[in-house]
């Protein structure tokens, strides 16, 4: 089926009119009931404006026709608006559904308002908020609502324009959605082109609407035309250099040097350009250096540098060294043989060093006593004094001086004291236990009882190689017993006990030193004990009866060396800690004078086991009569001397 465009169109219109005009029965809404009108009596051949006219009437049948005017008619079932009359036009029936008559803006034919001259269509209900498929929202009453029966679907004619399933057609045929056509479509062609896909606006170039095409292209060149790349290699076009499309070929530059045109680097060695200098280029070539000394020449050896005669320098005399005048070198006053002698002053040294002068002296190097003995110094320096003022030379290990009053021999320096390797100690000293023996005995020559368990132990030590290790409860076998003796009876006078102490385990109730504490009927005992990690000294008069102590708080560390030291000075009696005091206290009475033991370690009357120490004790010292630190101290760096 061949069909024109203009046919189409001419044919939907007619058929939209003629529909529109064929139907000669129009059924009318009045009060419910539907009433049979003819209305196009003209459209079938009869003119009622020929008729005779009766002014009664007329103005009777014009007064019926506005009272059915305001009533409602149907199309079928559509409720529609009539057309009402147009003066001076006959009236032929309403064949309108938009209130504006044949001759007004628009025709419907199935819809409440039509949308353009000519639109036939159906409506229905939206969906949710929306139009079914296929439909479009026509706002009938113009409130801006999706409304019952505003989905529409159809066709218009508006400005000009046929709209299929669109109410505003943009185009001369503007369809929404999909388009079939069945059979054969002519549609007229231009120049032998088909209109739609050859669209031939000579302002619009078809490069622009479609892309450049490579028949499209002017003046091709016949090496690019064949499609490939090889022509580009070789363009030639006169406005474009080749250096710029391809890079520089060798055979794009001009003017190249004979030397180079053969393509390799040997030419530029010897390229002559006068502007660029060989050595700028090439860097400089022996044979570039103008002037060069004849001992250099032969380009081979370094012979010309060890007889260079320039005359600004000067020569000089074998094995000479020389010296600078302020214009050249000259020769100097030192002189090195081939023997690797070197004379000062003489070209015939008789030694390593030979100083030669008939008008001078020699002078060695003069030092302080102090930079004399930061020096390295070897067996034969020699060097001068300025301290002692006086020669001096070292010797078998040490400086002697090699000069003196006149006639006297030279004499060593003095031989500088040893470093101390013990502590001073004095006659105020009764009690020394340096613990290094076997039997732990005392440097002051008291008998000492050392119990069974207690032993010489390297395992721990403060100095030396020993300490004495007392190995917890074991009575009298866990003490060290120096029996009773007036040396540590101290009477209310001033006294000292110190000594290192490394507790193993800080249990309650530990006698560190005893004297008659626990024994019954013993009077002006005292003792040193360790609680949990405290320091208590108390004095007592029977067996605990305690009339004056001192307690620290937690001072002691176990596993740990500390400084351990009891004074009493002036009756004040205090505990030092490492030096620092930790309790102090008067206590003015008799201290010892009860015949008891001294014991170290436990209990001195032997039957506290419990009372016994864990732990290590090193360098015990009792001084009788004096009072060695009234102030906190530096603890002893080393042993005391015997």
């Amino acid at each position: 089926m061949n069909i024109k465009l203009t046919s189409l169109f001419f044919a939907i219109i007619t058929f939209s009119v003629v529909g529109l005009y064929s139907i000669n029965e129009l059924i009318f809404a009045e009060e419910g009931d539907y009433t049979i009108a003819t209305g196009f009596e003209s459209a079938i051949g009869k003119n009622s404006a020929s008729k005779k006219a009766d002014p009664d009437k007329e103005e009777e049948e014009k007064k019926e026709k506005d009272d059915k005017d305001q009533k409602k008619f149907k199309l079928g079932k559509t409720p529609v608006s009539r057309q009402p009359a147009t003066p001076g036009v006959q009236e032929i029936g309403n064949s309108n559904i938009d209130g504006s008559g044949l001759f007004g803006t628009g025709v419907g034919i199935g819809v409440l308002f039509p949308q353009g001259v000519f639109d036939a269509g159906d409506r229905t209900d939206p969906i949710g908020p929306g139009c079914p498929a296929g439909y479009v929202f026509v706002d009938y009453n113009s409130d801006a609502i999706l409304d019952p029966g505003e989905c529409w679907r159809g066709v218009v004619i508006k400005d000009g324009k046929l709209g299929i399933g669109s109410i505003n057609p943009l185009f001369t045929l503007d369809v929404t959605g999909a388009a079939r056509i069945t059979g054969d479509l002519s549609v007229p062609t231009i120049n032998g082109l088909v209109p739609l896909f050859t669209e031939t606006d000579p302002t619009v170039p078809d490069s622009v609407k479609d892309g450049t095409d490579w028949t499209e292209i002017s003046n091709i060149p016949t090496d690019i035309a064949d499609g490939d790349q090889v022509g580009l290699l070789s363009e030639t076009d006169p406005t474009v250099p080749s250096s710029i499309k391809d890079g520089i070929s060798w055979t794009e530059i001009s003017n190249r040097p004979a030397g180079l045109d053969n393509g390799d680097q040997i030419g530029i060695l010897s390229e002559s350009d006068p502007t660029v200098a060989h050595s700028v280029k090439d860097g400089v070539s022996w044979p570039e250096i103008s002037s060069i000394p004849s001992g250099f020449a032969d380009n081979v050896d370094n012979t010309g540098v060890l007889i260079e005669a320039d005359p600004q320098v000067g020569s000089n005399s074998a094995n000479i060294v020389p010296k600078w005048d302020g214009s050249a070198l000259v020769s100097g006053n030192i002189y090195n043989d081939a023997s690797g002698n070197v004379g000062i002053g003489t070209d015939d040294p008789k030694g390593v060093l030979d100083i030669s002068s008939s008008t001078n002296g020699f002078v060695i190097p003069r030092l302080t006593t102090a930079v004399r003995d930061a020096l390295s110094a070897v067996n034969g320096m020699m060097l001068y004094n300025v301290d002692n003022n006086r020669f001096e030379g070292f010797e078998n290990g040490v400086w002697v001086a090699l000069s003196g009053s006149a006639g006297a021999s030279p004499t060593p320096d003095p031989t500088p004291a040893p470093t101390p390797q013990c502590a001073t100690d004095d006659g105020n000293t009764v009690v020394k236990l340096h613990m290094e023996d076997t039997g732990l005995t005392d440097a002051k020559g008291h008998t000492v009882t050392r119990g069974a368990n207690v032993t010489r132990s390297s395992a721990q030590k403060k100095f030396g190689s020993y300490s004495a290790y007392f190995n917890g409860p074991n009575g009298s076998n866990g003490i060290l017993g120096l029996g009773d003796h007036a040396n540590w009876e101290f009477g209310t006078g001033n006294f000292t006990i110190d000594f290192w102490y490394h507790p193993t385990g800080l249990r309650d109730d530990e006698a560190v030193i005893d004297k008659g504490y626990w024994e019954s009927g013993v009077s002006n005992g005292y003792a040193l004990k360790q609680v949990l990690g405290r320091l208590w000294f108390r004095r007592t008069n029977g067996r605990i009866n305690i009339t004056h102590e001192i307690a620290t708080g937690v001072v002691l560390t176990a596993n740990t060396w500390q400084h351990v030291a009891i004074v009493r000075s002036s009756g004040v009696t205090t505990i030092y800690v490492g030096g620092v005091n930790r309790g102090s206290s008067s206590i003015p009475d008799d201290l010892g004078t009860n015949g008891a033991q001294l014991a170290i370690g436990g209990d001195s009357g032997g039957a506290i086991s419990s009372a016994s120490v864990q732990g290590y004790i090193d360098e015990l010292r009792i001084s009788k009569g004096v009072a060695r630190w009234t102030s906190n101290f530096t603890p002893p760096t080393m042993p005391y001397c015997d």
